[in-house]
């Protein structure tokens, strides 16, 4: 079992870019969280006992449909508070992922500031909505 730390997962089928923002977190919250990187086809490496855990979902480096990816996550981790990462800007694009069950949203390029609010935002119990969708 792994010691008492806050996990945070990041689904990333494209290996470079998960390591950037494993990274970036590691650096933002030093030793602080346990953090990993997973391919989706790793999903099931989630432990459904995690202590407070968040999945970061890089939509734009994966190989399946949102709506899949969230229901597959839901059932290796029902407690796990999910953050989208993607391309869109638009709240008609982005209110979807929400109804899907997600907890944050970042743009695609996140920064640091912006994905350490995201992950102490939903591990707080309140959904993370970036700026640029309340100015709308």
């Amino acid at each position: 079992m792994r010691d008492q730390k806050p996990v945070i997962y990041i689904l990333s089928d494209q290996k470079l870019r998960g390591e950037i923002i494993r990274k970036l977190l590691k650096h933002a919250f030093s030793e602080s969280y346990n953090i990993f990187l997973l391919e989706s086809d790793s999903y099931n490496k989630i432990s459904p006992t995690d202590y407070k855990s968040v999945i970061i979902i890089d939509f734009i480096a994966l190989n399946k449909t949102p709506k899949a990816i969230i229901e597959m996550l839901a059932k290796c981790n029902h407690s796990a508070k999910l953050i989208a990462m993607h391309l869109y800007r638009s709240t008609t694009l982005i209110k979807p992922l929400f109804d899907m069950g997600i907890n944050g949203y970042v743009y695609s390029e996140p920064s640091r500031e912006e994905l350490t609010a995201a992950v102490h935002s939903v591990l707080s119990e309140k959904d993370y909505i970036p700026s640029f969708l309340m100015d709308r």
